[in-house]
Order: C-alpha cells, then sequence, then structure tokens
C-alpha cells in the first residue's frame, strides 16, 4: 500500500483486498457455525431426558438381601418434579421384557402390565432422581419382573420413562434338606401308634439275647 499527498491510505493492489475479504468472510462463517454447534451441543446436553443408572438383572439365593438401582435426569436443568415409581411383575424369565432396547422408552400411563403391583413410589422437586429398591430375605415368590418407571413433568406433555430388570431367586438348598429333614421327623412321630409298638418290641426282639439248647 501507499501513502498519497492527501494523507490517505491508497491500496495498490485490487487481488490484495478481494482475498482479504474472502478471508474475513470465511473466518466470521466459522466462528458463527462453532457458536451455533456449541449452542445445540449444550442444550442437547440440557434437555435430553435419560436413565444415568439402570437396575440389572439379577440371580439370588434364597434368603439373600438384593437391591436394584434407578437414576434419572430430567429434560431441564431448572428445578422441576420428578417421580420414580417402582412396579412389580410376577412371571417366568420368558415372558419378561427385555429392557436394553427401552431404556429411554416414552410410554402410556395406560401401559402397565396385567398384573402389575405398584411397591414404592419417590417424588422429588429437583433436575435428577435416583432410588434404590431393597429387598430383604428374597424368596422364590420373589422371582419376576421389576420395573422402574419415572415421571418427568418439566415438558407441557407429562413424559414417563421406564426401564426393567428381573429377579431370579434359586432355592436355598442347605434350608431344603433341613426341611425334608424335619418333615420326615414329624412324620414318624405322627404314625400310627400300634406301628411304634411293633418297631418296639422287633427291637427287643432283636436286642434279647438267644439261649443255647441244653
Amino acid at each position: 500500500m501507499d501513502c498519497s499527498n492527501d494523507g490517505f491510505l491508497t491500496f495498490l493492489d485490487s487481488d490484495s483486498v478481494f482475498y482479504l475479504a474472502i478471508y474475513w468472510t470465511v473466518t466470521n462463517l466459522l466462528v458463527f457455525i462453532q457458536t451455533i454447534l456449541n449452542g445445540f451441543w449444550k442444550m442437547n446436553k440440557a434437555f435430553t431426558a435419560l436413565f444415568t443408572e439402570v437396575p440389572q438383572d439379577v440371580v439370588s439365593q434364597a434368603g439373600d438381601d438384593v437391591e436394584m438401582a434407578c437414576s434419572f435426569r430430567g429434560t431441564s436443568s431448572s428445578s422441576v418434579s420428578l417421580e420414580i415409581q417402582w412396579w412389580y411383575t410376577r412371571h417366568s424369565r420368558e415372558g419378561a421384557e427385555q429392557p436394553a432396547w427401552s431404556t429411554n422408552q416414552v410410554v402410556s400411563q395406560e401401559n402397565t402390565p396385567k398384573g402389575a403391583t405398584k411397591i414404592s413410589v419417590v417424588k422429588v422437586v429437583g433436575s435428577n432422581i435416583s432410588h434404590k429398591l431393597r429387598l430383604s430375605s428374597v424368596r422364590p415368590s420373589d422371582e419376576g419382573t421389576y420395573e422402574c418407571r419415572v415421571t418427568d413433568f418439566s415438558e407441557s406433555r407429562v413424559q414417563r420413562h421406564r426401564v426393567q430388570a428381573y429377579l431370579q431367586v434359586q432355592p436355598d438348598l442347605h434350608n431344603r434338606d433341613q426341611k425334608n429333614e424335619e418333615e420326615k421327623k414329624t412324620s414318624e412321630l405322627n404314625a400310627a401308634p400300634e406301628d411304634h409298638q411293633k418297631s418296639h418290641h422287633k427291637r427287643e426282639e432283636e436286642q434279647r439275647p438267644q439261649r443255647s439248647a441244653p
């Protein structure tokens, strides 16, 4: 560039002006795009509802204590009303719904399995909610599907999400053998009196010494 007599800067190369304009335009465009992408990323991070911890399938022995954890992050970063419900449905493992693909599935209130029983309800005001379901001294009758259902009131339309886990309870073999032994003893005690008398005489004859002939 050169300075004219009147003190103004004068560009001698018009191509330099053109490329400089392109450079600044592209730079500003990239900055604008990056700002937009960062905004979308932050919004997606803040407003995507999801389970941060899900209950896992459990194989337990009868008499054990079992815990199932469920944690959820709501769609809003501000304090809202969230609710966790635990439901129990008794059926075989073959009839249980696989939870992997339905972790963040939105379900209707009416979509409750037939025969399901609500066993726990927890409500909080915040953006996160978590709860551990504790089962003490489980029995084979406790076997079945346990569903964590979360109700999110942060949107204009209430949304419900759910995730499931299956509890399998194996019988305690030691207790079963002990129970069988107790039942056997009880059965012997309740036997007919004549059977006890015959058994008693038989034992006396076996224990009586044999006399040799003179």
